[in-house]
């Protein structure tokens, strides 16, 4: 029984049991605060860092392959299909390097597409201009000077439309052209196959004095003096005193097709075309 002294007077054990409770109490308190601080300053940090990375964060695997695609004409057009090297096109798209993996599987399969998306357009402009000449000569031969602008002034002019890009697919179509290598000429032969027979065949209907043999030379040599052209050699202007700019495309266009058409109508040197 409890004295009437010590009736007001709890136990020393229930005293510590609620200062511990209390204590208890104040640190989940501050733990749950500091968390939701913590929560809070987490969620503007990494708003911020999305802000900040938001081209990446959000980039495409089209943004990816397209990015890919411009460092690919670049590099190709400044060091060759040989020197150029993945590492250098990934170091300049700002991509990894098991993008070009995932996107093409090879260098090659890279360059096939480069080739694809630059000059595709300007190899169906070739064509588009090609089947006009034929439809207005009918069943006559068409006439050259046609055939041959048909060829050359999409290859003198590719994407007309950015002066900066266009000079870059003609030094790129220019340095590939005049390349070696057994991989370059697959790919290259499958992207001018169709061309080569197309126009050999027009040639050949535009000059029925010439040989088969002879009509094929003359239409590489023609290949040869565009990509010559093409790649506007270093100090061109500076050697014949400005008379020759090969920026000017409407005029280097005429001049070579006057000095090729005076090739292509010269006697033959092997047997075979008509007399």
């Amino acid at each position: 029984m409890t004295s009437p002294g010590k009736r007001g007077k709890r136990a020393p054990g229930c005293a510590s049991q609620a200062t511990g409770l209390f204590r208890r109490t104040k640190n989940r308190e501050k733990r749950l605060t500091g968390g939701a601080e913590r929560d809070s300053l987490f969620k503007r940090s990494f708003e911020t860092n999305v802000r900040l990375t938001r081209s990446s964060v959000t980039a495409t695997p089209k943004d990816t392959k397209e990015a890919l695609l411009d460092a690919a004409e670049t590099v190709f057009a400044e060091a060759g299909f040989q020197r150029a090297s993945i590492r250098q096109i990934v170091a300049r798209a700002g991509v990894n390097l098991a993008a070009v993996h995932y996107h093409f599987g090879s260098k090659e399969a890279l360059l096939e597409a480069v080739f694809e998306r630059g000059l595709g357009p300007v190899n169906q402009e070739r064509l588009a201009r090609l089947t006009a000449v034929e439809t207005a000569a009918g069943d006559g031969p068409p006439a050259l000077e046609a055939v041959l602008e048909a060829f050359l002034a999409p290859m003198l002019r590719p994407d007309m439309g950015h002066a900066r890009r266009s000079a870059r697919l003609r030094q790129l179509y220019g340095r590939l052209m005049a390349e070696s290598g057994d991989k370059l000429r697959q790919v290259m032969h499958r992207q001018f196959a169709v061309i080569l027979r197309r126009f050999g065949a027009a040639f050949q209907r535009a000059n029925p004095h010439l040989s088969e043999t002879d009509c094929a030379w003359r239409m590489f040599f023609t290949i040869g003096a565009a990509v010559h052209t093409i790649m506007d050699p270093p100090g061109l202007r500076q050697l014949t005193r400005g008379l020759c700019d090969p920026t000017d495309t409407n005029a280097t266009l005429e001049q070579l097709v006057q000095f090729v058409a005076a090739g292509f109508r010269s006697p033959g040197v092997t047997k075979g075309g008509e007399a």
